[in-house]
């Protein structure tokens, strides 16, 4: 909330915890139905939610069981939800870092769903803080950089933004173009949010790896131990 986001409640989400709905209310949250939760861009959860109650784009974190319950991930798949990777990102980046290379991340003013939810989800899976860049940070050294990795970014990497007269024109980009090599995990070649091809995909220093980010994440880090030893 002191971020400005609108935090809704369930009624009686907090009866196990001995919590009422004037509880969360005093805390400043908005008590709704079930309804009123399902439309949130970020649900949070305890259990699993069904899979007909989510909606596109919506983020969920939550207990959702994926070993023990593969039928209700697949169901999850089918709407086109996406898992986080934080921690396979991690995986790859220990690796990486075990074999001498230098890794740090770079993070775009609006990546996730509100400020600072990259942050959070890398701190999560222990990313030390002084890797984690901000654009104006990060954009003068990806120029000195071998390999940029970029995990499901599409506008905000797109070098069309730099030219007048499209959708993008003026937005603030993260410079990965500029590195050596680029690698980019995602599901497909689709548009962003501004509906224009990304010309970083098409860029002949970038390789462009189709699959979805956790998957993909895997895959690489098994690579990188074949290939590298």
């Amino acid at each position: 909330m002191e971020l400005g986001a609108e935090v809704l409640i369930e009624h009686d989400a907090g009866v196990g915890a001995h919590l009422s709905d004037s509880a969360y209310v005093e805390a400043g949250a908005t008590a709704v139905d079930a309804t009123g939760v399902e439309a949130a861009d970020l649900l949070w959860c305890v259990g699993p939610p069904a899979p007909d109650r989510l909606h596109a784009g919506q983020v969920v974190v939550g207990l959702l069981n994926p070993l023990g319950d593969p039928a209700r991930m697949s169901a999850y798949a089918e709407r086109l939800a996406a898992a986080q990777a934080q921690h396979e990102l991690a995986e790859l980046a220990d690796v990486l870092e075990r074999r001498g290379v230098e890794v740090t991340y770079a993070i775009h003013p609006v990546a996730g769903r509100m400020p600072g939810h990259m942050n959070v989800l890398l701190a999560e899976a222990n990313v030390p803080y002084p890797q984690l860049h901000e654009m104006d940070e990060a954009n003068p050294e990806f120029a000195r950089t071998d390999v940029a990795l970029v995990i499901g970014a599409n506008d905000v990497t797109n070098p069309a933004a730099r030219r007048p007269g499209n959708p993008v024109s003026g937005m603030p980009i993260l410079d990965v173009d500029h590195a050596r090599s680029v690698i980019v995990i995602k599901r497909s070649m689709g548009h962003g949010y501004a509906g224009i091809d990304n010309e970083l995909y098409t860029n002949p220093r970038t390789g462009m790896y189709f699959a979805d980010a956790k998957k993909g994440l895997a895959a690489l880090t098994a690579a990188v131990k074949t290939l590298v030893g």
